[in-house]
Formats: structure tokens, sequence, C-alpha cells
């Protein structure tokens, strides 16, 4: 679900000003610029309501299963004491069968995955009420989050259309023209049904795909130098959302993970197999993969994790989930920064302040910031790692720093 980004000298020539006439009248062959401040700021408002709706949804949906259940349960005894035998038996079945679904690795072509079509049944009659109400339960709800998304779609584009006709008459010809093709995108998911998706991705920095390895030891995969590259990679291994437990052996081992240090680029994938384990005297959740670095300079505590998700979160209690933190001699320092990576591209920095023994931890896209203080002396470790949550959640995540 996501956020993307001259001017034109004015000449007081008649020969330029017909240039720049046929330029704006002929934008397919112009150049991509980034959008201007003024679509920025509209765009960052209208993803953050966006993603305000889909927790909505998220949250409207999360109780429908156990609701599911304790109907099914209730239909169950009614049909016992009824002496109906073949309806209890049925019933029985059925909820079997839904709660293997709901732990079973879905099906991603599948709206309603623990419901498809062929689970249907016609008898008993009380039982196919409940399916069918299951079903309209989700689609109502699922009406109701694109209705609101539509709804603010079609703002957006009026706020956008209004921006672009303001640049048009203040002369900034290329922004207008960026602003125009903002407009056309936004407008074409509307059309193919994808607008919440378009929604997530309106004005989001997209990430540098590295096109050449840098050879140098501090520089990242486009060339210019970076702090992290200072930093003494340690080692990636089994991870929960407990850093003292990273790399236990008793942790579930479920995640791959590729990892080249020189080059900062990674790939997590794999899916959850286990919810919840008791490792040592601790119950642990969100189980994956983590890299971890030794960072001796305090002052190179600098970088940018830039992260691309092919599968993504229904919800913040879903995964996979993203975490950052710091970890000196006795355990975490302060607060790890943890988020759901509920659309494709998520944007994560580490920023050592430069006045003061501190470091920021920020969630660029979500505005999110969590500020460390950092050991009067000592190294500190960085830790960066993925998780999932729920049985059958899957990760295909990427990660490049920079």
């Amino acid at each position: 679900m996501r956020p993307t980004k001259y001017f034109l000298p004015l000449l007081l020539i008649s020969s330029c000003t017909l240039a720049l006439a046929t330029f704006a009248t002929d934008d397919t062959n112009a150049p991509a610029t980034p959008l201007p401040a003024e679509a920025l700021k509209l765009g960052d408002l209208f993803r953050g309501e966006t993603i305000k709706i889909v927790q909505q949804y998220n949250d409207a949906i999360r109780n429908l299963p156990a609701l599911q259940q304790t109907q099914l349960l209730a239909l169950q005894k009614k049909l016992q004491e009824g002496g109906d035998l073949d309806g209890y038996l049925a019933v029985a079945a059925e909820l079997k069968r839904f709660t293997a679904a709901l732990k079973a690795e879905p099906d991603p072509f599948e709206r309603i995955p623990e419901m498809p079509e062929s689970t249907l049944v016609t008898k008993p009659e009380s039982l196919r009420a409940i399916q069918d109400q299951y079903i309209k339960a989700h689609k109502d709800k699922l009406d109701i989050r694109d209705k609101r998304e539509e709804d603010m779609t079609r703002s957006y584009i009026t706020q956008l259309e209004n921006v672009k006709t303001d640049l048009t008459i203040k002369g900034r010809i290329v922004d207008a023209i960026s602003v125009k093709k903002e407009v056309e995108r936004i407008r074409k998911g509307l059309e193919d049904k994808s607008f919440v998706a378009q929604a997530l991705s309106a004005v989001a920095p997209k990430p540098v795909t590295p096109t050449t390895e840098s050879a140098s030891s501090d520089a990242s995969p486009t060339g210019k130098a970076v702090d992290w590259a200072k930093w003494q990679f340690d080692r990636t291994g089994n991870f929960t959302s407990d850093a003292k437990l990273f790399a236990n052996p008793d942790l579930p081992d479920q995640l791959a993970i590729e990892f080249n240090p020189k080059t900062g680029k990674a790939h997590i994938t794999g899916h959850c197999e286990v919810e919840q384990k008791t490792v040592g005297m601790y119950d642990c959740t969100w189980f994956g993969k983590a890299i971890q670095w030794k960072v001796k300079d305090l002052a190179a505590l600098n970088a940018t994790f830039v992260l691309q998700s092919k599968e993504i979160a229904t919800g913040p209690s879903a995964g996979p989930k993203a975490y950052l933190m710091l970890l000196g001699d006795k355990g975490p320092l302060g607060d790890a920064l943890d988020v759901s990576l509920m659309w494709p591209d998520a944007t994560l920095t580490l920023t050592k302040d430069a006045d003061a023994n501190r470091c920021t931890l920020c969630w660029i896209q979500g505005k999110i910031k969590k500020t460390v203080d950092l050991p009067a002396s000592g190294s500190v470790r960085v830790l960066f790692g993925i998780a999932l949550r729920n049985t059958g959640e899957r990760c295909d995540t990427t990660l490049v720093m920079q």
C-alpha cells in the first residue's frame, strides 16, 4: 500500500517563450521530476489518512473469526439440544475446518482465505446462513473502507488540480506537469480499483536501486561515502522482539536471510510457523531474522535502511514488522523502533546527534522518532530485524543501506 519526488530560466525573448509554451503542451516526453513542496504536503496528509482508514478496517475485521467460531459453537449446541445429529456433525466439521483454515497458509487469490466458495454448504440452512453472514460482514467492512478511501481520493485529486492550476499561473510549468502526472496516476487507481494501494504509495520516496558495487569499503552501493560502512559486522541470527535473546539457539529458525556486509544489501524471506514459544524464562512472540553490527566510533551511528516488501502486513498486530534498536553492554538502550510493513516501501534512519551523546531512530513515512541516550564510553551494537507474528504470514523483504 504508498508515497515519489527546476526550474526553467525565464529569458525575455520570444523564442524561449515559444519553446516554453511548446514544452508545456507536449509533456509526453518530459523527464520525470520531483513533486513540488505543495503537492508533497498534500500527499503526506493523504497517505496518513489512508493509513488510518486501512488500520481501522483491519481492526474491524480482526474479531470476525472469533465471532464466527462463537456462532458456530452456539449453533452446534442448539442442534444437539434439538436432536439433529446430521446438523450437529456438519457444524462440528465446519468448526474444525474453519479453525484449521485460520492457521493455514492463506491463498493469496482468495479474498477471504478461510471461507472460499468451495467450502459453502447447502445443509443445514442455519449453517449456510452463518457462512453467508461471515462473508457479508467482510464485504460490508471492505465496502465501507473503499467508499471512505474513494471519497478521500477524489478530494485529493481536486486539491492537486488546484495546485496544478496555481503553479501554471505562476509560470512553474515543470512543477505543474509533475503534479499533472501525479493526478493521472491517482485517477488511474480509481479506475482500476487499486486506489488504496495508490494512496499508500502517494509521494513516497522511491528506494535507490544500486546498479554497480562500490569498490570502496567506506561507500554505499550508490557510491556515496557512508558511516555504516565503518561498522564492524557481527553476524546474522534468529531474532525475537526481545533483543536479549538474539541468536539464541532455542529461537525458531523460520526465516532465511541473505546479507552482504560490504554492500549493505539483504533479502529476508519465509513464512511464520511459530506464533509463541518459551525461550529460557521468557514467553516470546514475533520471530524472524536480524543483522547485528558493533560500532566503536559512536560518531558513525548514521545509516538509512530502505526496505521494499512484496508481502504486506495486514495491520499493526501482524507481520512482517521491522525492528531497529541500539544495545549496550547491559542490553537495549531505550525503546526499539518497530514498524509494521503495511505498504511496499519503508525507510528507517539512524542519526547521531552531532552536539549531544544521543541518537535518533526514525521511521520517515510514519514521522515517528525515538531518541536513545548513548553510553559515555565503550561500543554500541546496532540490531536490525524483521519478524512475523501469526501463523501463515509471509515475508519477502529486501534491504538497501544508504
